[in-house]
């Protein structure tokens, strides 16, 4: 705990004087965007009674098998940002699995469905939140995710609304959680979850400038774009849907379209 605060308020003082600066306007001669077609799928809550942030565990477990045995890739979100700006292509069918928060029963919850269906998840991650409060995650669990192979993920220091803040504590909330969260887990963090999911043209301009490579939002949308790296779309997960609404929104971008009628 002591350690938390010490290192918060040196992050403070580092960056008392950072100006987050205006992004440079898009010009006539930049190439056209480039698109992906992915999924996100945002949880928080795994367990529990169904509803708008908890899906209950047979559910999860039974969604995660789903995509096993079904084609997907579970892809991240910076595979997805890479994919955009010209690196590797992403493969067939990719999905991506999110949980927001970072509860410590994400841990449990989800490892189990997620290893045996050759799945990987990111976490976005309340830095101030892990080793202080026991419902959040520790350390330790931290790293066993990464070790399991999944990917860590910032959701800020504090997960205050970003669009309000002041420039300087906006550039700390963003930046003092991504260096935290790499000493921790010894490897980059590059991407970001909006709190809340507010965010505004300034907000993104802050998040690039911090050093992520891209921040996911909770806009609901198939369409990924490169033009929108700080603006990703991800579908909330509801526990309260049916397999059958669960099957339509992950294969609806992967269906061949429909043949017309004679």
């Amino acid at each position: 705990m002591r350690t938390l605060i010490v290192s918060l308020l040196v992050w403070a003082v580092s960056f008392a004087s950072v100006r987050v600066m205006d992004a440079r306007a898009p010009a006539e001669s930049d190439p056209p965007a480039q698109i992906a077609v992915v999924p996100i799928l945002m949880y928080h809550h795994v367990g529990g009674r169904a509803g708008r942030y908890h899906v209950p565990q047979a559910v999860f477990d039974w969604q995660m098998d789903y995509l096993g045995q079904n084609g997907f890739t579970a892809v991240s979100i910076e595979q997805i940002a890479v994919a955009l700006t010209g690196g590797p292509p992403l493969p067939p069918k990719p999905v991506a699995i999110t949980f927001d928060d970072g509860w410590r029963r994400q841990v449990t919850a989800t490892l189990p469905a997620l290893t045996r269906n050759n799945l990987r998840a990111t976490y976005f991650i309340i830095y101030s939140h892990a080793e202080r409060y026991s419902g959040f995650m520790n350390f330790d669990q931290l790293r066993q995710l990464r070790d399991a192979g999944m990917w860590i993920g910032s959701h800020t220091v504090s997960h205050p609304h970003l669009p309000g803040l002041a420039d300087k504590h906006l550039a700390f909330e963003l930046r003092a959680s991504r260096e935290a969260l790499e000493a921790v887990i010894e490897q980059p963090v590059t991407t970001l979850a909006y709190p809340g999911g507010a965010y505004d043209a300034r907000v993104m301009r802050a998040t690039q400038e911090a050093g992520y490579l891209a921040a996911v939002t909770v806009r609901g949308g198939y369409e990924q774009r490169s033009d929108a790296l700080y603006a990703l779309r991800r579908f909330e997960v509801n526990g309260a849907w049916s397999k059958e609404r669960f099957i339509s929104l992950v294969e609806a971008p992967f269906a061949p379209p429909a043949q017309p009628e004679p």
